[in-house]
Parts: C-alpha cells; sequence; structure tokens
C-alpha cells in the first residue's frame, strides 16, 4: 500500500482537496485527517457565526454552514496527543494514534504522532515539519491507497496548497 501525506495550513483548501480526492474515487477509508481540536471548534464557531448572520434576514438558521472536511473532524475520533494536545483524527490517522499514543513512545515530545508519521515511512527530519503544522493549526492528510492512485493523490494534494507533500511507497515501510 502506498501512502501520501501532505499538510494544509489553510482549511479551504483541504477541504477542495478532499472533494478532488473524492471526485478521483478515493474513499472515506483511503483518506484520514489529522487537526488540534481547539483549531477545528475555531472554524466552527466561525461558520456557525456566519451562518447566522446570513440567514437572519430569513428568519431560520441554516444548519448547511459546514462543510465537508470541518463537518467529518467534527465527528472524528478525539485523541490526546503528545506535543499536539487534545486532537481530532479520522481515518488511518484515528487508529494509527489510538494506539500510538497509548504506549509506543517515540520521543517525549513528540510522542504519538511521530511514531505514527515514521510508521508511514516518513524520515524523522520530515516529520517535525508536520507536528509543527498540526501545532500551528494545519490540517494533516494521509491517504493510503492502492498502488498506483499515490501520484494521483500527491498531485490533488499539491494543486490545492498542501505543503511537504511526501510519498512513500510499502517497501518504504518494511
Amino acid at each position: 500500500m502506498d501512502t501520501v501525506i501532505g499538510l494544509f495550513e489553510d482549511h479551504d483548501k483541504a477541504e477542495q482537496a478532499l472533494e478532488e480526492l473524492e471526485e478521483a474515487d478515493f474513499t472515506r477509508d483511503e483518506v484520514g485527517l489529522l487537526a488540534q481540536r481547539d483549531a477545528v471548534e475555531d472554524v466552527l464557531n466561525a461558520d456557525r457565526e456566519e451562518a447566522a448572520v446570513e440567514s437572519a434576514g430569513a428568519g431560520a438558521l441554516g444548519g448547511s454552514a459546514l462543510g465537508g472536511l470541518i463537518g467529518l473532524l467534527a465527528g472524528a475520533s478525539a485523541v490526546a496527543v503528545p506535543g499536539i494536545g487534545p486532537a481530532l483524527a479520522v481515518g488511518a490517522w484515528a487508529s494509527v494514534l489510538g494506539t500510538t499514543a497509548a504506549g509506543a513512545g517515540v520521543g517525549a515530545a513528540y510522542g504519538g504522532l511521530v511514531g505514527a508519521l515514521i510508521g508511514f515511512g516518513v524520515t524523522e527530519e520530515q516529520t517535525h515539519v508536520y507536528v509543527e503544522g498540526v501545532q500551528q493549526g494545519g490540517i494533516l492528510m494521509v491517504i493510503q491507497s492502492e498502488e498506483g492512485k499515490n501520484a494521483r493523490a500527491a498531485e490533488i494534494l499539491r494543486d490545492h496548497g498542501a505543503v511537504a507533500v511526501n510519498v512513500v511507497t510499502q517497501e518504504a515501510n518494511e
């Protein structure tokens, strides 16, 4: 299985990438998301306020303001990630961080996230870019798909502004 990892500093761009991944036949099972809980809550609150202002003239509060990405993260698994704090994880991140954060410490400062990234085949140096990005409110996206789809996934992430896009093949994980 191939793995593509990218960091989004802009939530709207991550949302657009997620939509294009779905249009390109990537399933929700193949896509994982990780974000700080506080960052997601800030976006949720801003979206709710915007929806309230937009719908005030119509006399009703619309509930459709939550986009697919933030809505997906709003229903995500809550995990405590050393160095990140309370986070929300969907897909691969939820299962990997649930087990990694619970025990297998790789570095006291970053713990589970660094261990998970190294497990995906990311170099230790590159992991710090991802950890710092999530600490600063970014969204870390991982796509695990069958061989041959990784180039398209990486292209979609890059096209939508992901930074530090990393493509790792199964052989690098073994």
